[in-house]
């Protein structure tokens, strides 16, 4: 089954392409990826994993989506729903933005960390398809 990864964070983007695996890179916001994401989704692709989408609660500058291809093709509208949601609460008045440089630097690391574990698990379960 293919997958795709979309991020902003050059960290994940380094990894991913080391491996070969079909990656988009984007120079943009958090919400923009979601965005992004949820338009593949609606092009025939499905949520395989948003390893953050928990931690919206905090504004995080990075952000990296796992698409699978969608082989029955039927959209799945809560993937949609979900995206589009934490893209609007992350660019809502009342989510705080950090923007010192340790703080990105973190939140570099944590994306990286935790989306790098969710593709290792993701490939290792594919491979088992």
């Amino acid at each position: 089954m293919k997958v795709k990864i979309i991020t902003n964070n050059y960290s994940v983007n380094k990894y991913s392409v080391e491996r070969g695996y079909d990656t988009t890179f984007l120079s943009c916001s958090s919400p923009k990826v979601l965005r992004f994401s949820r338009d593949l989704i609606l092009c025939g692709w499905r949520l395989a994993a948003d390893p953050l989408a928990g931690y919206i609660s905090r504004y995080n500058p990075y952000h990296t989506v796992l698409l699978q291809e969608n082989h029955c093709k039927d959209i799945v509208t809560k993937d949609i729903l979900r995206l589009e949601e934490a893209a609007n609460h992350l660019e809502s008045p009342n989510s705080p933005k950090e923007i010192d440089e340790k703080t990105k630097r973190d939140y570099c690391y944590l994306d990286y960390s935790i989306a790098t574990s969710t593709m290792m698990g993701l490939f290792r379960n594919l491979r088992y398809l």
